[in-house]
């Protein structure tokens, strides 16, 4: 079952890759809630001689306790590692969203700022009466658009 979670996590990890790994995380921890005491009973047998179990049988009962309590400690920090790699990817898929936002924000506020100043209703403002203003400030525009992904591109933001 881990296999196929840890193959899961891998390929595309949603609330029910978590919601598995609780569960296993729940199982295994009642797994180790009744095998531990049986250690300490099969441990506190090994001194004493006893008629009804042999010696063999003690020294059996007493290793496979101890099996399988290393066997669920194994899977639990599995489980934990899987856990860890779970939320690594949602933090890095986070990451890429914000990565993405920041660069859209980064190229449309100097926009927004050029085209509020240019919103505003002065009387003198030289470029608004000339013929080539609106294609002027179009130009700005567009050349700070692709300066700033040009930019993004080259820092490898984009």
């Amino acid at each position: 079952m881990t296999e196929q979670l840890e193959l899961e996590l891998l390929d595309d990890p949603g609330q029910h890759t978590m919601r598995k790994l609780q569960q296993l995380t729940r199982e295994l921890l009642v797994v180790r809630r009744a095998v531990w005491p049986l250690r300490d009973v099969l441990t506190s047998l090994m001194p004493t001689e006893s008629a009804l179990i042999r010696e063999d049988t003690r020294f059996y009962l007493r290793d496979h306790a101890l099996r399988v309590l290393e066997a669920v400690e194994t899977l639990r920090d599995v489980v934990s590692g899987m856990i860890d790699l779970y939320l690594s990817q949602v933090a890095h898929r986070t990451n890429q969203a914000i990565k993405v936002l920041t660069v859209m924000a980064g190229i449309f506020i100097p926009l927004t700022f050029i085209v509020c100043v240019y919103g505003m209703n002065f009387v003198y403002m030289p470029e608004l009466e000339s013929r080539w203003g609106y294609p002027a400030v179009w130009g700005v525009m567009i050349v700070t658009t692709v300066g700033l992904w040009t930019w993004f591109r080259k820092r490898g933001w984009v």
